[in-house]
């Protein structure tokens, strides 16, 4: 192969090679987009609809629809998640509804274990819906975001460090910080409470993502402003590299007919 051929081809393969690379501490990635709740992080945390949930117009592309009644998405115990410390994270728009003024967990790893809800209005003497968020047990407790609104979108990330803090963060902006505990988190559901026994959300979610690490305030700010980048490879590259391959093969045949 000459010379430059073979330095066309490792450039291609250098160039496609940087493009693969994906955060490992990334452990569910569920953008509904495909219509279905499979993960796209590396680690193969695939989600099951139960009872009627579906997709359709998300934050970005599709989401995931609720209607508050029992439908969520089932996931189980993830793997990649060895303890409580994590960061999760997701947009939501709850409906305007008679259910807004209730209970709604939008994420739970097992019941009152490393959840997000959407507290009832009123609940604990505040007027108005709030998020609160916990690392099991009764870490985190009365405490509370900032009320929040039918038909609006929110982005929810709650950073969890085992035994120290969890950090909830509305829109980019850290509400407060609540004591967690070490509890080892338990199956994943998203739409639902309790093992998807009760507090079903009313709404739509989308983008939601679970991290074995916590994410700083500025990664926070930025998986809000960006989403998720889940690489891909060059689309140019491959296709320099499939015209190289194809060229060696010709010459190879080309030698072979002499």
């Amino acid at each position: 192969m000459p010379k430059l051929a073979v330095f066309l081809l490792l450039m291609t393969l250098a160039s496609v090679s940087q493009a693969l690379p994906v955060d490992s501490s990334l452990v569910g990635y569920w953008s509904f987009n495909d219509g279905t709740a499979v993960d796209t992080s590396t680690f193969g945390n695939n989600g099951s609809f139960a009872n009627g949930a579906l997709t359709g117009a998300g934050k970005s592309g599709l989401g995931l629809h609720l209607d508050g009644s029992n439908d969520f998405v089932s996931v189980g115990v993830l793997s990649g998640l060895p303890s409580a410390t994590m960061t999760k994270a997701f947009w939501i728009r709850f409906d305007d509804s008679a259910k807004f003024d209730e209970f709604q967990y939008p994420m739970d790893f097992g019941g009152n274990n490393s959840w997000v809800e959407k507290l009832e209005d009123g609940f604990d003497g505040f007027s108005g819906s709030r998020i609160r968020a916990a690392g099991g047990s009764a870490a985190g407790f009365g405490d509370h975001s900032q009320e929040v609104f039918a038909d609006t979108w929110y982005f929810i990330a709650v950073t969890t460090v085992a035994g120290g803090d969890n950090s909830i963060f509305i829109n980019g902006v850290k509400e407060y910080v609540s004591t967690a505990d070490t509890t080892l988190p338990g199956a994943l559901t998203i739409g639902a409470g309790f093992g998807g026994t009760q507090y079903f959300v009313d709404g739509v979610m989308d983008e939601v993502t679970v991290w074995n690490r916590v994410l700083s305030d500025s990664e926070v700010a930025d998986l809000m402003q960006n989403g998720v980048t889940v690489p891909t490879p060059n689309t140019v590259a491959l296709v320099l590299l499939g015209l190289i391959l194809m060229g060696f093969r010709c010459r190879m045949l080309a030698v072979a007919l002499r």
